[in-house]
């Protein structure tokens, strides 16, 4: 159906109606109409219905907005978005982490990643897996210490689900962090996500270390608690020496510099730590 200006105009004031039939109707409608009608206005009026007063046209509004990409990356939507990550119910929160993703790195602001880096500790694994992916969408902007920490902790989330988008999205950060510091001789590869199935073990285990490595050489050492805990979860073994950990994998091994003996000191300490625990569950 083509994009009129009367087309335009009768959804604008649709999407105003009293009768929530009417406003649901238009918001399913834009949804299947050209990327024309991506118009300004039009953004900022599905903006509106994102308030939540009614949560099925909140929910088509959310959806249509994502359809729109970063066109619709708007300070007025990323703001209701931001406000319907806070929100109970399990369908408008990951509707929400959908719609973000959808928006690109243009919706990566500081807000939207403090939201959903508590979204990772939901307590419904749909959030968590949703948030995950989203986190993984939203490129630099979204690289911060704390989510790359609660991303690691994800690894061992007791929903397969989860663990494997938390993953994905660690891949997606490593890549980046990889490639805006111009390492070399790193090799990960450029192409869609990993999946955590053998084929692909090299590269998933490849890009988490190296993550975990740039952290070591800046040496800030908050992350190494969760990184001990992901490398026990994927059944990897470890050597500590003089100066290096090396991470052996089902098929290969990754050497990691260590820079200081206070380094290695905490990289032994959250060993034993965890070694202890374990011990103390069994």
């Amino acid at each position: 159906m083509p994009v009129t200006s009367e087309l335009t105009n009768g959804l604008l004031i649709a999407l105003e109606d009293n009768s929530r039939i009417i406003r649901l109707s238009a918001c399913r409608t834009i949804g299947l109409l050209d990327e024309k009608i991506a118009t300004n206005e039009m953004i900022n009026r599905l903006a509106i219905l994102l308030d939540g007063n009614d949560r099925n046209v909140c929910l088509s509004a959310c959806r249509t907005l994502g359809q729109f990409g970063e066109k619709a990356a708007t300070s007025e939507v990323i703001n209701q978005l931001v406000i319907l990550l806070k929100d109970s119910d399990r369908e408008t929160c990951t509707s929400a982490c959908k719609t973000l993703r959808q928006l690109g790195g243009n919706a990566a602001t500081s807000e939207v990643v403090s939201r959903l880096l508590i979204a990772l500790e939901n307590g419904d694994w749909n959030v968590r897996f949703n948030a995950c992916r989203t986190i993984g969408e939203l490129g630099e902007k979204a690289i911060t210490i704390e989510v790359i920490t609660k991303l690691f902790d994800l690894l061992c989330d007791i929903k397969s689900y989860v663990r494997s988008s938390a993953g994905q999205a660690l891949d997606k950060i490593g890549r980046i962090s990889l490639r805006s510091r111009q390492l070399q001789g790193s090799s990960i590869s450029e192409g869609g996500a990993f999946e955590d199935d053998e084929n692909s073990a090299h590269e998933n285990l490849n890009s988490r270390v190296k993550l975990f490595e740039l952290f070591m050489e800046r040496e800030d050492t908050h992350l190494i608690p969760s990184f001990i805990s992901a490398l026990l979860f994927m059944e990897c073994a470890v050597v500590i020496d003089e100066q290096h950990m090396i991470v052996f994998g089902k098929k290969e091994s990754i050497k990691i510099k260590i820079s200081n003996d206070k380094i290695k000191d905490k990289l032994i300490n959250n060993f034993c730590e965890l070694f202890n625990k374990i011990h103390v569950f069994k």
